[in-house]
């Protein structure tokens, strides 16, 4: 036995609640189990118990044996003088207030089903990636829509966490803070960084002065990105041209450089040069970034936003210089999800936070259901388990439910290992 299943035990009621008594004879009705405290203090705050004849408002402290209210030393603690109930596994020494009357003592392990424990061992001693695996199938779907609810939500509050961080640096600017996110996603993993130092580069509120001119807009993004060579085609010694001139009139440094940029091992659609030229097209064709993601409305709204439409040259280049045999692709489904899903919601999620109004989350939750789900080798190990990702609200979830629950044995803290432990 260990406190945190305690603690899952009085929090959830996993017990035989009928005729209940304190280890002194005192009739117990538990009118309210309390607030979980997951800081310091009594592990239960504010519980309302009726014992014997008189209903008590106060806090319930949970232990192994009740011996460890000494060896805890919280009779030295005046945190613990409002504490109502003594809830332990086993009862083996009574424990004085400081008037000296006895602390009531509910004792638990005569009132908990012994399958409980039998349940709460297959977790704790299964060593699979998915410590539930065995016991899945028997729980509910809504239990398991819950649960991936739940670790979205958390997990768009910690994405939401670093958008905020950034606006912070970026003195509460909501436009630059989008222009830095969607650069960064355009890099994907292999060139998040260079598409970073690019946007950090070279102010969005500059870009908006030439978003009427592609070309000057190309030559903003690949001049900053150390991409242009004067020994390039006649299109590459064009952009470089323009972006002298604006490299001057703006006073601009570069901080990304021509060795930063990774192609090896990557699929020519998702060459960063691909890439660059379609973000310019993006920005051009939003005029105001910021604007055109808040107005989004639904799926259908997102996909005509990223229905991005690049200039003619990279219609047949994947770099410069180097005319492609077939027609380059057009910007693709994936890449158009994955900033739905990393960048577009995360913002809405977080200026939700900042301007305390949860219908940007909720507007973000409802979007995830309309993005095709993720396959990777998270969504995978659980399709194996008959659970299957149709949404990105469905994957993200699980994403989050595998490594902050499953990877992590929390099991306590997971609705669905709090179903098959209350069976």
């Amino acid at each position: 036995m260990n406190e945190l299943l305690l603690h899952a035990i009085w929090k959830y009621q996993f017990f035989q609640k009928g005729n209940l008594q304190t280890a002194q004879g005192e009739a117990v009705n538990i009118l309210k189990q309390g607030n979980y405290n997951t800081d310091a203090g009594p592990d239960f705050l504010h519980a309302r118990i009726q014992i014997g004849e008189t209903e008590w408002n106060g806090h319930v402290e949970i232990h192994v044996h009740s011996s460890d209210w000494n060896a805890h030393k919280h009779q030295e603690n005046n945190a613990y003088q409002n504490v109502i109930l003594h809830a332990v596994w086993e009862n083996n020494k009574d424990i004085l207030r400081p008037d000296g009357t006895l602390l009531p003592v509910l004792e638990l392990k005569p009132i908990v089903n012994p399958q409980l424990l039998e349940n709460y061992k297959g977790l704790a001693q299964n060593n699979s990636p998915v410590p539930c695996s065995s016991q899945l199938s028997s729980v509910a779907s809504v239990t398991r829509w819950s649960a991936t609810e739940q670790a979205l939500v958390q997990r768009l509050e910690k994405k939401s966490d670093k958008v905020l961080g950034l606006l912070k640096v970026l003195n509460d600017d909501w436009e630059e803070t989008a222009f830095q996110l969607l650069a960064q996603n355009f890099g994907l993993k292999i060139n998040v960084e260079p598409f970073h130092l690019v946007a950090q580069s070279i102010p969005v509120k500059t870009i908006r002065k030439h978003l009427n001119n592609l070309l000057q807009t190309e030559a903003l993004l690949f001049g900053q990105a150390g991409m242009l060579s004067a020994t390039g085609d006649e299109y590459a010694r064009t952009l470089k041209k323009e972006y002298e001139f604006l490299k001057h009139k703006y006073s601009l440094e570069q901080k990304a450089n021509v060795l930063q940029w990774k192609f090896l091992r990557l699929r020519p659609a998702n060459f960063p040069t691909i890439r660059m030229a379609q973000l310019a097209a993006l920005l051009q064709s939003a005029k105001s970034l910021w604007s055109s993601l808040m107005e989004i409305n639904n799926f259908k709204e997102a996909e005509k936003l990223f229905a991005i439409e690049t200039s003619p040259y990279w219609k047949e280049h994947y770099r410069f210089g180097k005319k492609s045999a077939a027609p380059v692709p057009a910007f693709g489904k994936d890449i158009r999800n994955n900033i739905l899903i990393n960048t577009l919601t995360p913002l809405w999620a977080a200026y939700g936070r900042a301007k305390d109004e949860p219908m940007w989350m909720e507007k973000a939750l409802m979007l995830l259901q309309h993005v095709p789900g993720e396959k990777n080798r998270i969504t995978k190990l659980y399709e194996a388990l008959d659970w299957k990702s149709k949404t990105a609200f469905d994957s993200q979830g699980l994403i989050e439910l595998h490594n902050e629950m499953c990877m992590q044995r929390k099991c306590l803290d997971c609705a669905i290992g709090i179903k098959i432990l209350g069976f």
